[in-house]
């Protein structure tokens, strides 16, 4: 639907991109993700391991760099950048709550620690009407890490008429679903 394949042929595959995580964490061992796994860091535990106990992060990090090993529909079903490599920033528990608290530290702890160059982030809240709600103290903390040099692409929310918090953010690249 969005043609990646046709990048893929360009020679496009996300070699040499690192991308930031900010999710529920992962399934480092799921065998679509564990050679492009880089690490990463639990803040809703305070420790080392970003273990997926929800899903969710496991999913995002599929999309992003799955390696397409299993055949869906009759095509292999690989990630947009199925070269690129990942941390993986717990931010989320099990039941997919995600504290504003969490998410900050971790784009903090991104920008000091990590030589990713492009942050995906998945979460957001509240709708937001009007030109951008960099007044929002996440949506600060993405504009922040932007001008640090990292490109945040942001889940524009599950609302057909608005887009929610950070990917409101002036700075960041919001991203839908298509239908």
């Amino acid at each position: 639907q969005i043609h990646a394949d046709s990048v893929w042929a360009e020679g496009i595959t996300g070699k040499g991109v690192k991308v930031v995580i900010l999710d529920s964490g992962v399934d480092s061992s799921h065998p679509e993700l564990s050679d492009s796994y880089l690490g990463g860091k639990d803040f809703v535990e305070n420790d080392n391991i970003p273990q997926d106990d929800n899903g969710h992060g496991t999913h995002v990090a599929g999309i992003i760099t799955g390696n397409g090993l299993y055949t869906v529909g009759g095509k292999k079903a690989k990630g947009v950048a199925p070269n690129a490599e990942f941390y993986m920033l717990k931010v989320c528990d099990a039941d997919g709550i995600c504290f504003e608290d969490d998410m900050m530290a971790a784009m903090e702890y991104a920008v000091s620690n990590l030589d990713a160059k492009v942050m995906s982030i998945s979460i957001g809240g509240g709708n937001f009407v009007g030109d951008n709600c960099d007044l929002d103290p996440i949506a600060a903390q993405v504009n922040s890490a932007v001008d640090s040099g990292i490109i945040a692409v942001i889940a524009s929310g599950n609302d057909a008429f608005y887009v929610s918090s950070p990917a409101c953010a002036s700075k960041a690249i919001a991203v839908g679903a298509v239908d």
